[in-house]
């Protein structure tokens, strides 16, 4: 139903100049001009063998090629020398070796739009069966039996005129005689017919109201897959055909009332049918299966196939082939997608519906309509894609010409072979177009063409000859650590402001805050708001239990201050403490509301009344209750106060504060260290740059939060910091943040002293001072606006975003250090790798947090809105 591939010659050679191109232009240059190195090495190293077939002249439809283990047919239509339109066809031995030339086979229709070729069985003897069908909305299935060599088998077949469309064909060999498919557009859906080629030809509907279809051989007759409107949801339903083209027993219903996507695919693996498609469980498309045994019966219901990623697409399942137990599955994440660079996953196909082991990427470039072409190869698989030509790494590869190229994989899916495709018939230069794929045992070809006209059409041996160009598919390491398992959308939520989770049994806790502008002028609603107040609905305090996904977040407030944040921190029990802040006769006043296990409000305290601006709300847990830290401006300038409240929230010691300088406080971090806790901050004071902060500590007692010695600047750099993270380790805490270095630019940009942003991480001691040097992981990002970090007794986990080249990153590094809490020793290593690309605007704030393997975000879709993410993080 859906194309294939990519560019075959029905547009390539159509309408061309003859003069225009030459073979393999795309990649050749002056001679007498400079070769980058690139074209040195492409010309030194050793092409692909080929044979030229035949010349097609420009309007000319395919060539399609058909395989069969006794060799191959290819079938085209072409005007002949008086302008009539004439099938030809040309007989392909298994050897590759063409001694006759293309036969006249019969007039063909003035205009076409599908053509296929596939194998089939005449009178017992081995052959194919080409089906064509023209455009237009009353159009006919034409058919031309073919023997080995091509030749015409008695006469052409014209099946009666459809009442719609025809949007697709295909056919299928049995003992009685080659059965033809066909899909025809009926208001807005489909129907599918089959008939089989014979003195009868009847015709029978095997399928109505479908909106995507799939055909494979299986049994005597074929099974059709289909996905089928029912009232607003949809159906995925199996039929089976006999060698009649009726519909034999009763359909297999493998998903009802779904919300299935268009993308199905079908494939036979091991006398086992498996279906696939994507639908969407909740907000987002993820990938289903269901098997069926060779009996007809379900053997394996539909179940999630992959772990979820994202958004994401079925590409195709490849059958097994002679030599195999198992299939493969294509598939794409599509917010992996970078401009016109698409990255196709890969996995064995089980006969059971499910994943083998092993797993590669395929890299295609193109936009969503080009797809490569996939057949098993041995134990393997073998791929036709389109890739730059390009060395390998570290040569760069900026502004290639994309060319065709083809990928082989082995049982395990590590790569045996990647190849573009520069023929010897080309001089080693590299074709334009390459299709029909098709492997016998390990041994792969395909027909290729330039885009010109007349055309030569070349049949390509595709085989290892070079290793000097980079590989367009690669086989992935799951080794390696930290790596990213799964990414999947919770809820889909007004912009945020903050998010904080925490453990809370074998799930989490998610806390968020949305955003509210809080310039936007005071009205007073007509209409009472959700909790019957009249009072405008301002910022969202909500939190969201994982155990249940399908329920709608728990609102804690409806007028919560974005400016104040949102802090968590667990209780005595099951229970957990939100710090926020909101308006209290018209002042911003620090809130604290203890919540259960699952985020439902059991007890609300306004700890502050006073006046000026409350911001940065931040919490630890003690042994007999909380510390509560936040930046107060009642004296006209940001400072931070502490204050210590027991398990019942009211105050258990005076109101102590932190601060007292003539700069700005912000960023507010605590961190519970026994006896002691340990307070962070970004401090204005002193600045290299009028408005810039430092990192600032201090410690303070645990029973009072009185403080203990004076205030420790980590480092005093030019740069400005945010995100500050604390963490607790063995030696006693690190200290994480975000720095800002003046007019952050892309790395290597040059102009006004730009230096790129920098993540920093310090170890502390039990006095909150450095233990050693601060260290600095330097990430190729354009600017980092969110940073985590969770820390355990060996190390501490960081997950940081940022934007680089036009797109939202994240980063997971791993801390590793050893200190003594007298201060000496500071071995920090820092480790790190990408994780994954977000989709939406690249200037989105993306603030994470971590809970275990557990990372929370807020991502913008591109769409606009704004979704709360889960990832699964795989830490050493």
């Amino acid at each position: 139903m859906l194309p294939i591939i990519a560019a075959l010659l029905v547009a390539a050679c159509a309408g061309r100049d003859s003069q225009s191109e030459l073979p393999g232009s795309a990649t050749l240059r002056d001679p007498d001009g400079p070769r980058t190195k690139t074209e040195r090495e492409a010309a030194a190293a050793p092409a692909l063998r080929s044979s030229e077939l035949a010349v097609v002249n420009g309007g000319t439809f395919g060539p399609y090629i058909g395989r069969s283990a006794d060799g191959s047919a290819l079938v085209w239509s072409t005007r002949d020398a008086k302008g009539r339109p004439r099938w030809y066809s040309l007989g392909m031995p298994e050897s590759g070796k063409v001694t006759g030339e293309p036969l006249d086979l019969a007039v063909a229709p003035e205009e076409l739009s599908l053509v296929v070729v596939r194998p089939a069985s005449h009178g017992g003897r081995p052959g194919f069966v080409a089906v064509a069908a023209e455009p237009g909305d009353h159009s006919q299935v034409h058919v031309l039996q073919l023997g080995a060599e091509g030749q015409l088998e008695g006469v052409p077949v014209a099946l009666p005129e459809s009442a719609g469309a025809i949007l697709w064909l295909d056919a299928v060999a049995t003992a009685r005689g080659p059965l033809v498919f066909w899909a025809v557009s009926v208001g807005g859906l489909a129907e599918v017919h089959a008939a089989r080629i014979d003195a009868e030809q009847t015709v029978h509907k095997v399928a109505t109201d479908a909106l995507a279809w799939q055909l494979t051989k299986f049994g005597e007759g074929a099974a059709l897959a289909t996905v089928r409107q029912n009232g607003v949801k949809r159906d995925v339903a199996l039929k089976f055909v006999d060698d009649a083209g009726e519909v034999s027993g009763k359909p297999l219903l493998l998903r009802e009332r779904s919300l299935a996507q268009l993308d199905l695919d079908m494939a036979n693996v091991d006398g086992h049918l498996v279906v696939a498609w994507s639908e969407q469980p909740h907000l987002e498309p993820a990938l289903f299966a269901a098997a069926v045994d060779p009996s007809g019966r379900i053997s394996h219901p539909a179940s999630r196939l992959t772990a979820p990623m994202g958004e994401q697409a079925l590409v195709r399942l490849v059958s097994a082939g002679p030599d195999q137990k198992h299939g493969f599955v294509l598939w794409e994440n599509v917010s992996q997608t970078q401009g016109n660079r698409r990255t196709l996953q890969v996995a064995p196909l089980l006969a059971n519906g499910t994943l083998g082991n092993g797993r590669a990427t395929v890299a295609m470039y193109g936009d969503a309509a080009t797809l490569p072409e996939f057949a098993p190869a041995g134990a393997g698989l073998a791929v036709l894609t389109q890739a730059p030509l390009c060395l390998k790494p570290p040569e760069p590869c900026d502004d290639r010409e994309l060319v065709p190229a083809f990928v082989q994989f082995d049982r395990d899916l590590e790569v045996l072979s990647s190849e573009p495709l520069r023929l010897d018939r080309t001089h080693g230069a590299a074709v334009d177009l390459a299709w029909g794929l098709g492997c016998s045992g390990r041994s792969c070809t395909a027909l290729a063409a330039p885009r010109t006209a007349p055309a030569p059409i070349y049949w390509v041996d595709l085989a290892k000859t070079t290793s000097v160009f980079a590989s367009a598919g690669a086989q992935t390491d799951d080794s390696l650590r930290p790596r990213l398992a799964a990414n999947e959308a919770l809820q889909e939520v007004d912009p945020l402001s903050d998010l904080v989770v925490r453990r809370s049994g074998e799930d989490e806790l998610v806390s968020w805050v949305t955003y509210f502008d809080p310039t936007l002028p005071y009205e007073k609603p007509k209409v009472a708001a959700p909790d019957g107040r009249f009072a405008p609905v301002q910022a969202l305090l909500q939190t969201l239990h994982t155990r249940d996904l399908a329920s709608d977040p728990t609102t804690i407030s409806l007028r919560a201050r974005s400016l104040g944040g949102i802090a968590m921190a667990e209780s005595a029990s099951a229970d957990f403490l939100l710090g926020w802040t909101a308006i209290d006769a018209q002042v911003p006043q620090v809130f604290l509301t203890l919540v259960s296990a699952t985020g439902a409000k059991k007890q609300l305290k306004m700890l502050t009344r006073s006046p000026g601006e409350k911001s940065d709300a931040a919490l630890a847990r003690l042994s007999d209750g909380w510390a509560v830290g936040w930046v107060d401006e009642r004296q006209q300038d940001p400072e931070v106060y502490a204050l210590k409240v027991g398990n019942d929230l009211n105050p258990a010691a005076p109101e102590q504060r932190i601060t007292e300088s003539a700069g700005g406080a912000s960023d507010l971090a605590l961190l519970a260290l026994d006896d002691r806790v340990l307070l962070a901050w970004g401090d204005t004071r002193a600045s290299k740059q009028q408005g810039f902060a430092n990192v600032f500590t201090r410690v303070v007692q645990a029973k009072d939060l009185a403080p203990l010695g004076g205030e420790s600047a980590l480092e005093r750099s030019p740069g400005h910091v945010h995100s500050i993270r604390l963490g607790r380790t063995r030696a006693g805490a690190a200290a994480a943040w975000i720095e800002s270095r003046g007019g952050e630019s892309r790395r290597g940009e040059s102009g006004n002293g730009a230096q790129p942003p920098a993540v920093k991480v310090a170890l502390l001691n039990a006095q909150g001072k450095a233990i050693g040097e601060v260290r600095t992981l330097e990430l190729p990002a354009t600017s980092l606006g969110g940073l985590a970090m969770e820390c355990t007794d060996n190390d501490c986990h960081l997950i940081v975003a940022g934007e680089y080249d036009g797109t939202t990153r994240l980063w997971a590094a791993i801390v590793s250090g050893s200190g003594s809490a007298s201060g000496s020793g500071n071995g920090i290593s820092i480790t790190h790798r990408e994780l994954t690309t977000l989709t939406g605007s690249p200037t989105q704030e993306v603030t994470p947090a971590i809970a275990g393997e557990s990372v929370f975000l807020a991502e913008q879709s591109s769409e606009g809105q704004t979704r709360v993410r889960r990832l699964f993080v795989q830490w050493p």
